[in-house]
């Protein structure tokens, strides 16, 4: 352990987060402003969703880290970046959660920029770009609180919050969260992050921001707002069906799980427009339905979703591959990572039994209860029931392709030489397990949600334990009645070929090409097709076929607005850079006269 020590650092930040509970409140006083620690029911609630996964992905780091024994200074970073994601929650003014904020975002960029290359570079600078957009937002709607409060403590900003200031801190977040349309950085950053970071990002840090969400949606606004709920409810929508539909398309296995994320948090969005909107007409049972369904989401996500890229972690490091086409037939080489697997792709499918399962009833339970109360909002409720249940379609069917290119079929040359540790094993099935427990017996997570929260949700008549006998009794008569059938065995058919070949077999493009057609206007692809000439037609020796897609909303809106940004800013250069003093004096001048008057607006000031 000592010439490994540095492995065990995440797992040493993880363990002293849980040391944090006992000696809060803290209030510290220092030369620049009081540092302020608390903990309240919400605080308390995503502070154990951050330790559990944290403590599961240290356990899984100590032996996957070994992969970066040339970058040492990855496992300090992501303890402070586990630290920092926790001090935040735990943040009880403004300037220590914006200190701890900043912290996290430029812990988690030096983390995703760990491999330095130019791909790398590009998404971390991206990744950099967004979310100081989102804390520059933030911060503005603190700094308003301020202006109205006279202080920075949370305590008195309770009720302080109108709709400007809700507005640019939930925009804020959502930036921070992946909401749509701010999820182009997603894709980008966590594919190239290390696993065991882009299981941190994708499963935990987000979950930050949802919390940064419901403490302004819950605490500080003075009265909810119909357009931010009907905001939140559209972009949710659109992010879960964007976010399903290229999680679909997608042949990169992080790319596709980050996907998958935009589409959850899409969920959670939904949810939170719905929450506000049960607010704002006191519907107190479609409320407690729809924070039911956000707290549990958000643990189940976190849960499921540390597990799917710690297996794709598990799978870069023993095939060195991460495209989904040249995968294939590993369950015989790691029967329990394909079991693993399997367990975690119907989990994030949401099917019977899984946690997630249990928590998507809450969201339709949420939707019908909605529409049900007949108002002005019911008719786009009413729209997105099939919305929700398309998106999770799609999620079943990329789960099903998952499983199909990389674990079952002949191995089309990305193999497996060495099975996973156990330690990685043992680590990748605890977020399942978790998960399955809750899902099989949810009713002590209630007991635990109306002692936190006060949420009282009516009986679902759903508790799949008591239908465990009836589930063994069921298999063992399926395995005795299965027991007398003989194995037949045939050789393959081979279209006509002369030999098999591993590398004709179904692909992403052969799998989801009728879907991808139907749905075309979302998609942007580049097809190109080159092969060499010969005399036979049909059976060519050589043919390549390369297919690239790019975001939509990335391509037409973000790439074209970069360009003209770079533009702008070129021509205010030769503006401002004339080499004349007179001129940087006097834009000195104007800067200090700005200033002066906007703070003299913000303190009302005539």
């Amino acid at each position: 352990m000592s010439g490994n020590f540095h492995l065990y650092l995440p797992l040493l930040a993880s363990l002293l987060g849980v040391l944090l509970y006992p000696i809060l409140p803290l209030r510290v006083n220092t030369p620049f402003w009081t540092v302020q620690f608390d903990v309240d029911s919400l605080s308390l609630y995503y502070s154990i969703i951050v330790t559990c996964v944290s403590l599961c992905v240290s356990v899984y780091t100590v032996k996957y880290g070994e992969e970066y024994k040339k970058k040492v200074y990855i496992f300090p970073i992501t303890s402070l970046f586990i630290l920092s994601m926790l001090l935040t929650i735990f943040s009880y003014n403004s300037l220590t959660f914006l200190f701890f904020w900043e912290l996290m975002s430029l812990f988690s960029f030096i983390l995703v920029i760990a491999e330095e290359n130019v791909k790398v570079e590009r998404a971390g600078f991206l990744y950099f770009f967004m979310t100081h957009i989102g804390t520059a937002f933030i911060l503005i709607s603190f700094m308003l609180l301020y202006f109205k409060s006279g202080s920075f403590d949370f305590y008195y900003y309770r009720g302080k919050a109108d709709s400007l200031i809700l507005t640019l801190a939930l925009l804020g977040f959502s930036i921070k969260a992946g909401l749509f349309p701010f999820h182009v950085w997603l894709p980008h950053a966590h594919p190239v992050a290390p696993s065991h970071v882009s299981a941190l990002m994708s499963a935990v840090m987000l979950k930050v921001a949802v919390y940064g969400m419901l403490r302004f949606i819950l605490e500080f606004a003075h009265e909810q707002h119909v357009f931010l709920a009907l905001l939140f409810v559209i972009c949710g929508g659109v992010s879960a069906i964007y976010g399903s539909l290229y999680m679909l398309g997608e042949r990169d296995i992080k790319k596709m799980l980050a996907y998958s994320s935009i589409e959850n948090i899409g969920l959670i969005g939904v949810a939170i427009g719905i929450a506000q909107w049960a607010l704002k007409g006191n519907h107190t049972a479609v409320f407690q339905y729809a924070m039911t369904f956000i707290l549990l989401h958000s643990l189940m996500h976190a849960l499921i979703k540390s597990g799917l890229f710690m297996g794709a972690g598990l799978l870069l490091k023993y095939t060195h591959e991460r495209c989904l086409d040249r995968m294939g037939g590993l369950s015989k080489s790691s029967p329990s990572l394909f079991l693993l697997m399997l367990l975690y792709s119907a989990s994030i499918s949401a099917l019977p039994l899984s946690g997630i399962f249990l928590s998507e009833l809450f969201l339709y339970k949420t939707l019908i209860d909605s529409v049900a109360t007949k108002e002005n909002m019911s008719f786009l409720l009413t729209l997105l029931v099939p919305v929700v249940a398309i998106s999770g379609v799609f999620v079943v069917f990329s789960s099903v392709k998952f499983l199909g290119l990389v674990f079952l079929g002949k191995n089309r040359g990305a193999g497996m030489r060495v099975k996973p540790s156990s330690l990685e094993v043992v680590s990748l099935a605890i977020p399942v397990v978790l998960s399955l427990a809750i899902g099989l017996d949810p009713f002590v997570y209630y007991n635990l949600l109306s002692k936190l929260f006060a949420l009282t949700v009516g009986p679902l008549d759903y508790r799949p334990v008591e239908l465990i006998p009836l589930s063994v009794f069921t298999v063992f008569v399926l395995y005795i009645l299965s027991k007398g059938a003989g194995e037949r065995t045939y050789e393959t058919w081979l279209c006509g070929l002369e030999e098999e070949n591993p590398k004709a077999q179904a692909t992403v493009l052969s799998l989801t090409y009728s879907t991808r057609r139907v749905f075309s206007m979302f998609f942007r692809t580049l097809s190109e097709i080159s092969f060499e000439e010969d005399v036979k037609k049909y059976f060519r020796k050589r043919l390549k076929f390369r297919e690239e897609s790019e975001d939509l909303v990335e391509a037409t809106v973000y790439e074209p607005l970069g360009r003209f940004v770079l533009r702008t800013a070129d021509s205010i250069r030769t503006v401002l850079q004339s080499g004349n003093l007179n001129h940087y004096i006097a834009f000195i001048f104007l800067t200090l006269v700005l200033n002066i008057l906007l703070f003299m607006f913000l303190l009302g000031v005539k």
